[in-house]
């Protein structure tokens, strides 16, 4: 058993990737896969299975209760830098199939880089609000582009 010496708890709001990752940076890894093997973390970002009862129970993380949302987008990453930067944490939110805005800086989530114009991914570096790209590492915006008017209503009407 690979029990880790700091059991994070998840924040209310926070979306279990973003936890997986906030619990490997507490134990001193810079990347997720130094801490888990894809079949694990492939289980644990589901959120469902025998999988992902065994790796929760490999690793000491208790995520039993819950459970994830059909709705809810866990391969492509969308967050918004601002909230990450005061909050330090992905919001589950976010993934909504239906969230496009964040709600409280009203900007549009990011799911690119805009340096190296590559798709974010699940690793460490997004907690610092920064492109998950080993390559770039660049800061990401913490004012990406403020949405039209137009689009905040549509946003708000789905």
């Amino acid at each position: 058993m690979t029990l880790l010496s700091i059991a994070s708890s998840l924040k209310s709001e926070e979306h279990i990737p973003g936890y997986i990752m906030r619990l490997a940076q507490d134990n001193g890894f810079t990347r997720i896969e130094q801490l888990f093997y894809q079949t694990e973390l492939s289980a644990l970002m589901h959120g469902k299975g025998k999988a992902f009862d065994t790796a929760c129970l490999k690793f000491g993380v208790h995520l039993a209760h819950v459970k994830l949302e059909n709705a809810v987008n866990v391969k492509q990453v969308r967050v918004c830098p601002a909230c990450i930067a005061e909050q330090g944490y992905i919001k589950a939110k976010w993934h909504s199939l239906t969230q496009y805005h964040c709600s409280i800086h009203h900007l549009a989530l990011i799911d690119y880089c805009d340096a190296c114009q590559m798709p974010l991914h699940w690793n460490i570096p997004l907690l610092l609000a920064r492109c998950s790209n080993p390559q770039c590492s660049c800061p990401l915006p913490l004012n990406p582009s403020l949405m039209s008017e137009e689009d905040h209503h549509y946003a708000l009407d789905w």
